[in-house]
């Protein structure tokens, strides 16, 4: 009987000590940094709420009155086991503040990430060219003739093997260096009736709510389709959309950030698991296309 009873005192201590542990790992605080002027970034804070279920999230948006403020008490508390930060200027923030806590950046290119210091993991938004003429090929089997604009600006954007796996992919890929909204608007015009597509990748400086507008009215006067990179962008007129799928890219942040706290090895870099694929219906009738369905998944349609 003693045997049995100091068997149950065991027991119940081990009991004890794995809810008390439970608990614990339950009060862990994620800081999360974003704007909640973005919708991609509420899509994205989306994603990783879900991941990160068993995990409480302080949640700082550089939007309120009170940010300044509410970011140094949150990066400031010993017990903060790590920080994600959602988008550019959260990155720079966050790294400004030199938080001794792991750091997970997420909803960036991959070359801002390269301009701050280290951080455990970056999930970016770059999709590769050819991932964006693979979904080309599959909508639009007939069309093979390919602009990508380049800002030189910006070293990296596009290179000379773009070219060359275009060629193996059945495309005549043309670079085109555009430094500013003028020169763009300038290059859309000279390519009426030499390409198929024009390729924007993301530039902020090359397209904003200024610039949009007459290079969609370019793209149409020279019978051109745009292919952009968010869904604002096929709202505003560009033909297609080809973008990360922003909910999967927070899901993608959350899990990195789970495996950085239990000490298990985390990728430093990675890309968008899925992309999303819109067409802005008016636009391609305007330009009389037609378009497959993609190989896997829907296509997002905007009328």
């Amino acid at each position: 009987m003693r045997t049995a009873s100091k068997l149950a005192r065991i027991l119940r201590g081990l009991l004890i000590c794995e809810l008390a542990i439970h608990a614990l790992a339950q009060s862990e605080k994620v800081t999360v940094v974003y704007t909640s002027e973005a919708g991609a970034y509420t899509e994205a804070l989306n994603g990783m709420r879900a991941a990160l279920a068993n995990t409480t999230l302080t949640t700082v948006d550089l939007r309120s009155p009170n940010a300044e403020a509410e970011l140094g008490r949150a990066l400031g508390g010993a017990s903060n086991p790590l920080v994600i930060t959602v988008g550019k200027e959260a990155l720079e923030r966050v790294s400004a503040a030199k938080t001794a806590a792991p750091l997970v950046a997420t909803m960036i290119m991959r070359a801002e990430s390269e301009r701050v210091g280290k951080i455990a993991a970056a999930i970016h938004l770059d999709i590769p060219v050819s991932d964006v003429l693979s979904e080309l090929k599959s909508m639009f089997p007939d069309k093979t003739r390919v602009a990508v604009i380049r800002n030189p600006a910006q070293p990296g954007q596009v290179d000379s093997s773009v070219v060359a796996r275009g060629r193996q992919q059945g495309f005549t890929v043309s670079v085109v260096d555009s430094a500013d909204p003028q020169e763009l608007l300038r290059a859309v015009r000279s390519l009426n009736g030499r390409v198929d597509f024009i390729v924007c990748l993301p530039d902020s400086r090359l397209y904003n709510s200024t610039t949009v507008k007459p290079l969609i009215l370019a793209s149409l006067e020279s019978h051109l389709l745009i292919v952009g990179f968010s869904s604002s962008f096929v709202r505003s007129g560009a033909g297609v959309g080809i973008y990360p799928d922003f909910r999967d890219i927070g899901a993608q942040a959350g899990e990195a950030a789970q495996k950085e706290m239990a000490g298990q090895p985390v990728p430093a870099e990675q890309g968008p698991r899925r992309v999303v694929v819109a067409v802005n219906q008016r636009v391609i009738h305007l330009l009389g296309l037609e378009y497959r369905p993609r190989r896997e998944g829907e296509v997002l349609t905007f009328r």
